[in-house]
């Protein structure tokens, strides 16, 4: 099945590198088109034995800028036009809408396949929790990760509050959560920095077994709620 956002090639060894390069725009972002084909290529891999593990790179310049803001004002929107009549109904859409990326990334992180993520330039709010999601995350020497979604209002909600702290210090990981939160490659546990091309060094992590912190995928350990 193709997609408009993501390009898939599959090696031998049956690492499928998953290229996001959404058309007409100069950075990736999560909009509804995105969640909808993501969540078919989680389902795809998971039934898929001749699939070992995903490597999700970008095909532009950084990785990605977070959720469209454009669709979180039509959720708002929705929202209000809604709760004046239909109140319970009204959040009850907003609430899905909402808890949607989280439940996605949870599917992602227990559908029993590896993921890795290779970070170019920076990879921000949702899309950052997207990388947390995967079981591994190569960096390049210019990358920059963060959740400044809190700059517009927004508390992260896909997880990233969860697992950004299993990766790094709580200390250290509170302003990521409350303020805003970058790193470059060489300065965190999050990262695996290198010189190669983030793909290659991505595939190199999934045939040495390097993926999660010490925690089977899929096991029941990976199975609490985030």
């Amino acid at each position: 099945m193709s997609h408009k956002n993501f390009k898939i090639e599959k090696d031998a060894d049956g690492i499928q590198l998953v290229t996001w390069d959404s058309p007409g725009k100069s950075m990736n972002v999560i909009d509804q088109s995105v969640l909808e084909e993501w969540e078919k290529i989680i389902d795809d891999v998971a039934g898929d034995a001749s699939v070992k593990g995903v490597v999700l790179a970008s095909g532009k310049k950084a990785f990605g800028a977070g959720a469209d803001l454009s669709m979180l004002q039509m959720m708002m929107g929705q929202y209000e036009a809604q709760k004046a009549t239909h109140p319970q109904k009204a959040a009850e859409e907003l609430d899905a809408h909402a808890y949607r990326l989280n439940k996605l990334l949870r599917k992602q992180e227990t559908c029993g396949k590896p993921f890795v993520a290779a970070i170019n330039g920076q990879a921000l709010g949702g899309v950052f929790e997207i990388a947390l999601a995967c079981h591994a995350r190569v960096m390049s020497e210019d990358a920059k990760v963060g959740l400044p979604e809190v700059k517009v209002g927004l508390f992260p909600g896909g997880g990233g509050t969860q697992r950004l702290p299993r990766l790094i210090h709580t200390q250290e990981a509170l302003p990521g959560a409350t303020a805003s939160f970058y790193s470059g490659a060489g300065s965190a546990a999050i990262s695996v920095a290198g010189q190669e091309h983030g793909c290659q060094q991505g595939s190199k992590i999934w045939r040495r077994g390097g993926c999660g912190p010490g925690r089977a995928v899929g096991s029941d350990s990976e199975k609490a709620d985030p």
